[in-house]
C-alpha cells in the first residue's frame, strides 16, 4: 500500500512538471507568470487603427500604428509610410490621416510629422487625449528563435498573432527595390501593417511591414522592420526641421552579395551570402572581410550598423 501511494505521488509530480512545460511552450507563459493574454491586455491601449485617404477623393488605405511617445498632450505614433500616404505625391499635404485608439468609437485627425519611404516608416502626431493609453518602448533587435507577437487591426478589431523570429536579416525584393527586414512566423494580415511586433516583455522588436504570399494566399510568414532601424528613423524625424527625413542610403542585391551604399559616395558595404561584411570607404579603399563591424570600439551586428548609417546620413 505504501509503495502504491509513493507511486501515485510520483505520477502526480510528473504530471505537474509536464503541465508546466506544456504551458510554457504552447501558452508562452514563461515570463514571471504573464501569459500572452496578460501581455496583450497590458499593451492594447497603445495600438491604434489608422485610415488615410487622398484629399482628391482617390485612394484609401487602412492599417495600424502604435504610440511611442507622449509630450504636452500630444501623442507620437509610428506606422507604415504606405499606410499613411495613399497619395505618394506630396504625401504630407495630399492625404488626410486619422487614427482610432483602442476601445474608442471615433477616429481623430492627425498630422503627418515625417516619413521614410525606403524603410516604410511614418510618424504621426495627434493631440487627442484618450481615456487610457499605453506608450511602447523600442527594444533590441530580435534574436533568432525569439518569441514575438504581431498586433494590429483586422476588420476594425485588435488582433494578435504570435510566432518566432525565423530569419534575423533578410533582403526582400518588391518591384525593382530591395528592402532590409527580418522574418517571423507571427503573421500580419491585411490591416495590421504599421502595427508593432513585440517581445514577451512588451517592447517593440519590429514594425509590421507585409506578409509573404504565394498566388495571393498567405504563407504563414511576415516581414518586419528592425526596431533599432525604426527607432533611429523616428528620432531623425522628430529632431529634423524638415517634414520628410530620408537617410542617404541605398540597397542593391547582386548575384553574390548585398550592397549598402551611401548615395553621396562616402562608402560601400558588401554583405556576402555567408554573412561576411566587406567594407570600403574613402579613407580605406581596400576591401576587408570581417564577421562583425566595429563602431566606436564596440562590436555590433548588421542591424546596428544600418541604424548607425541612417543616423549619420543626410
Amino acid at each position: 500500500m505504501k509503495k502504491l501511494r509513493m507511486f501515485l505521488v510520483g505520477l502526480f509530480v510528473v504530471a505537474l512538471i509536464l503541465s508546466a512545460f506544456c504551458s510554457c511552450v504552447h501558452g508562452r507563459e514563461c515570463k514571471k507568470g504573464e501569459s500572452t493574454a496578460d501581455l496583450i491586455e497590458r499593451v492594447k491601449y497603445g495600438v491604434v487603427e489608422v485610415e488615410a485617404e487622398a484629399v482628391n477623393g482617390g485612394a484609401k488605405t487602412y492599417g495600424s500604428g502604435f504610440v511611442v511617445s507622449a509630450e504636452d498632450g500630444r501623442y507620437f505614433i509610428v506606422t507604415n509610410y504606405h499606410v499613411a500616404a495613399p497619395d505618394k505625391n506630396a504625401a504630407g499635404t495630399n492625404n488626410i490621416v486619422r487614427v482610432r485608439f483602442f476601445d474608442e468609437d471615433d477616429f481623430v485627425e492627425t498630422t503627418l510629422r515625417g516619413y521614410n519611404e525606403e524603410f516604410d516608416v511614418a510618424v504621426l502626431i495627434v493631440s487627442h487625449v484618450p481615456q487610457r493609453v499605453h506608450v511602447f518602448t523600442f527594444g533590441d533587435a530580435p534574436a533568432l528563435g525569439q518569441d514575438v507577437v504581431s498586433l494590429g487591426y483586422v476588420g476594425g478589431r485588435l488582433s494578435p498573432y504570435d510566432g518566432i523570429v525565423s530569419v534575423k536579416d533578410k533582403w526582400i525584393k518588391t518591384g525593382l527595390d530591395w528592402h532590409y527586414v527580418f522574418e517571423t512566423t507571427a503573421t500580419a494580415p491585411q490591416g495590421t501593417s504599421g502595427g508593432p511586433c513585440i517581445d514577451k516583455n512588451g517592447n517593440v522588436t519590429g514594425l509590421n511591414r507585409y506578409n509573404y504570399s504565394v498566388d495571393g494566399l498567405l504563407a504563414g510568414i511576415s516581414y518586419k522592420v528592425h526596431s533599432p532601424v525604426v527607432a533611429t528613423i523616428y528620432q531623425r524625424i522628430i529632431i529634423s526641421e524638415k517634414t520628410v527625413s530620408n537617410p542617404a542610403l541605398g540597397f542593391m542585391v547582386g548575384k553574390d552579395c548585398l550592397t549598402v551604399f551611401d548615395v553621396n559616395g562616402g562608402f560601400d558595404i558588401y554583405l556576402a551570402p555567408s554573412g561576411t561584411l566587406k567594407i570600403r570607404n574613402s579613407d580605406n579603399p581596400a576591401f576587408h572581410d570581417d564577421d562583425t563591424f566595429f563602431i566606436e570600439g564596440k562590436e555590433t551586428d548588421f542591424c546596428a550598423l544600418v541604424a548607425t548609417l541612417i543616423r549619420a546620413g543626410t
